[in-house]
């Protein structure tokens, strides 16, 4: 649940109060959405640290995503 957003003064910080624990840094920030009676599963994050009642994913933007598609020591 997203429900508390905010954005650091780079635009690459979103705060969320989805319940995460130690270990959990690297994986994905998402939110569900049904179309057509299908479910997606929408990345929008990665899982970096905890700050107090919140927690802070840094934002998939499209230079994060051009790198990971460039780099051949990353497979999908």
């Amino acid at each position: 649940n997203m429900n508390y957003q905010g954005e650091n003064p780079y635009g690459r910080l979103m705060f969320y109060d989805t319940d995460i624990s130690s270990g959990n840094s690297g994986s994905p920030v998402y939110y569900t959405e049904t179309y057509n009676s299908k479910v997606y599963f929408d990345v929008v994050a990665i899982c970096t640290a905890q700050k107090g009642y919140a927690n802070v994913g840094l934002r998939i933007n499209e230079d994060m995503l051009k790198f990971y598609l460039s780099n051949s020591h990353i497979s999908y």
